[in-house]
This record gives C-alpha cells, structure tokens and sequence, in this order.
C-alpha cells in the first residue's frame, strides 16, 4: 500500500513536470515569434523612415523650384 502512494505520488510529480516542461516550450514557441514579427516591423519601420526622407527631398527640391506657395 505504502508502495502504491509512493507510486502515484511519483507519477503525479512525473506528470507536473511534464506540464511545465510543455507550458515552458510552448512559452519559447511564443516568444520566438513574438521576435520574428519584432524585427519585420523593425525592417518596415526602416523602409517607411527612408520614404519619408524621400518625400521630404522630394518636398524641399519642389519648394526651391517653385518658391514659397502664393496665398
């Protein structure tokens, strides 16, 4: 009988660490993509500040051209 608890009381700590260990991975699996969406909006927030460097070249170039606008 002592033997019997013993053996269930074991399985039961087998089984939480089980748990814990898929709970952990599945936590990894997670994080690891929470990184991959961080460095594709890293990479399109480099794309849209090299746009607006453009447009503001664009801006000024056409203001030199055609003067301060007339009100």
């Amino acid at each position: 009988m002592a033997s019997m608890r013993a053996a269930k009381k074991y399985t039961a700590r087998a089984n939480e660490h089980q748990i814990s260990a898929n709970k952990l991975a599945k936590a990894a699996k997670l994080r690891a993509k929470a990184a991959r969406i961080r460095e594709q909006v890293a990479k399109y927030d480099a794309k849209i500040r090299q746009l607006q460097r453009k447009i503001a070249d664009l801006e000024r170039r056409a203001n030199q051209l055609a003067g301060p606008p007339i009100r």
